[in-house]
């Protein structure tokens, strides 16, 4: 069986794997538009998260040491190559081109600068700026990913982050904290080092009610216990704003950035000197929210992230009039949600569709 896949993320990786423990004769040509594998996977993961990290040659290794694998890089499906005419060489094609971010639509917009953009840099190793008081805008893990990361960025062990001074982060996102997307693990991972946790009296309420109602499911229970380890002894400071959804963003001068002359002012959230300044000396950030009950909220920062998720590429015009069976893995099934353990599930699963009588896997790595 020929295969074609389109994307060579961690999911595509562990599609491969799966695909040559069960079959001998599966092959595959992987199309994937950027020069370097593994997507977000890559360029995404925090500089203390070593345990993912570590599996990143092992997952490139797929696509470069099997003959049976043909990768070819710098290849966009539908302007360098179409699928629907080469179609005829293969027997099913995989979507695996994972997800991108999403964006926040609202006055002021271009003063935020996204999550995504802070790890690719942090990831690369090129410096990255940012002090005082920030905004991290969205509710999943990678919001506090990234909150962790600037909150704490001495302890991450990364010279990239030399420049980050992060006293007090507010993460933000329009869902109650029952229905809030970061995981259990994940919040534990963030109250690992030494925060403060400050939380308004209506989370607290929440917080009671969980605690003796007995009736929320587990994982409930232990984001409301977590949520409530409150006030450390320490300078580090999080608040968790829950059910507000920004609506606009303003920037003002403060006395330094009036003394400044106007051709030497930075742009908000821009780079300068190849340095990615989440903040801007001279320069506050006015963040407007709304809640669910029509409260409006207005709080100065000194830099705002947007972390709001991700969204699957569109991919309707690339697939129209291909008749072979397509599958998705990854991202590209999950509406741009999961972890790296669902792209592996997902990857498993259609292995196992496309060769029902192969072995079993082998395991995730």
């Amino acid at each position: 069986m020929h295969i074609c896949i389109i994307g060579a993320g961690p999911a595509a990786a562990y599609f491969i794997k799966e695909c040559l423990i069960r079959s001998s004769a599966a092959t595959f040509d992987v199309f994937e538009q950027s020069s370097k594998l593994l997507g977000n996977l890559r360029k995404g993961v925090a500089p203390d998260q070593h345990r993912i990290r570590e599996t990143i040659p092992a997952l490139e290794k797929i696509f470069l040491s099997d003959r049976r694998v043909s990768l070819h890089r710098g290849m966009h499906m539908g302007t360098d190559i179409s699928l629907k005419d080469v179609q005829k060489k293969y027997d099913a094609v995989v979507i695996a081109t994972g997800a991108e971010p999403n964006t926040i639509a609202v006055p002021g917009a271009e003063h935020i600068i996204r999550a995504d953009q802070v790890m690719e840099w942090i990831s690369e190793n090129r410096p990255v700026s940012a002090n005082g008081r920030i905004a991290v805008l969205g509710h999943g893990n990678v919001a506090l990913d990234v909150a962790r990361v600037l909150l704490h960025a001495q302890r991450m062990g990364s010279s990239s982050l030399s420049g980050v001074q992060v006293e007090e982060v507010d993460v933000i996102g329009r869902s109650p904290p029952d229905l809030s997307k970061f995981t259990t693990p994940v919040l534990a991972e963030f109250l690992s080092h030494p925060t403060s946790i400050s939380i308004s009296e209506r989370v607290c309420r929440w917080i009671r009610k969980v605690s003796s109602a007995g009736t929320f499911p587990r994982a409930v229970e232990r984001k409301a216990l977590l949520l409530s380890s409150g006030k450390k002894p320490t300078s580090k400071t999080a608040r968790f704003i829950f059910w507000e959804a920004p609506t606009q963003v303003n920037r003002t001068k403060t006395e330094c950035g009036k003394r400044m002359r106007s051709e030497e002012e930075p742009a908000a959230s821009a780079l300068s000197n190849e340095t990615l300044r989440i903040t801007n000396p001279g320069y506050k950030y006015t963040l407007t929210t709304v809640d669910d009950r029509g409260i409006e909220r207005k709080a100065e920062y000194d830099g705002i992230v947007s972390a709001v998720g991700y969204k699957p590429r569109s991919l309707q015009d690339l697939l129209e009039g291909v008749t072979v069976p397509v599958y998705r893995v990854g991202w590209a099934s999950t509406e741009g949600r999961g972890t790296l353990a669902d792209a592996y599930v997902s990857a498993i699963e259609t292995a196992s569709a496309l060769f029902p009588d192969g072995a079993a896997h082998a395991g995730l790595e």
